[in-house]
This record gives structure tokens, sequence and C-alpha cells, in this order.
């Protein structure tokens, strides 16, 4: 993981942690409460879905393996994907997500902001050059 994106990490725990009102520590520590849960689970799905850093990188943020990091992203995801029909399974989680990216990017420069998307764009590039590889074959 590169330094920009730590800082980008440090601020999305940051974030996930003044929502939800709790601390960073508390997001780490081993507690099980149904809170602490949530604010885990949402910081691994915004850590994976926005950053992508790999399941190691983010086991290694919020104190958990990587099955841990797989587990609360398939629960987050899950719960925020509208159904064939166009509900979501918990519109609250939804826009507390929401909420969430909004307190961070209201930390983010124009200049990160744009870093982000060009390395997601870069990395979007470089998984559909894997892909039609791997289909020739």
């Amino acid at each position: 993981m590169n330094p920009f994106q730590m800082r980008l990490a440090n601020e999305i725990m940051e974030s996930v942690s003044r929502y939800y009102q709790i601390t960073v520590s508390e997001i780490t520590e081993k507690r099980r409460h149904a809170k602490i849960v949530r604010a885990r689970q949402v910081a691994a799905y915004l850590l994976r879905e926005d950053l992508r850093l790999s399941l190691h990188e983010i086991g290694a943020i919020i104190n958990r393996d990587h099955s841990s990091v797989v587990h609360a992203h398939k629960a987050i995801k899950e719960l925020t994907t509208p159904n064939v029909i166009g509900v979501f399974a918990d519109k609250t989680l939804v826009m507390e997500i929401s909420d969430i990216r909004h307190l961070c990017k209201s930390t983010w420069s124009r200049q990160e902001i744009d870093e982000i998307e060009y390395q997601m764009e870069r990395l979007t590039l470089r998984r559909d050059e894997l892909l039609r590889a791997q289909n020739s074959k």
C-alpha cells in the first residue's frame, strides 16, 4: 500500500469511527458488540470498494484475517445491492455508507479525488486486459 492509499485508509477509518461515535481502536479490537461489528464491516467494505485494497491489507488495518474481511465485505454488499425489482435489503445501511463517503470526501482535495478516480480507471483497464488475455487462451 502506498502512502497515499494509507492516508485515505486512515481517513476512511476516522470517518467510520466518527459516524458511529466510537474510536478507531474499538473498530480494530476483538469486541463483538453489534455497533462495533457494523462499523468494522462498513470500514472493510469501504476500504475494498473505494480504495481497492487487498484482503490482507484491509485485514492488517482492521486487525482481522482475510476470511473475516471477505465475510464483512460480502455481508455489507448483500445488504446494499438492490434486488431484481430495485429494493435494497437495508436502506438505512445504504444511507449510512453514503453519509460516511460524504464525510471522507469533504476532507479530500480535488487533486486527491482525481488521483483516486485515475487509479480506479487504471485498475479497471488492467482487469479488462487480464480478462481478455485469459479469454484468448
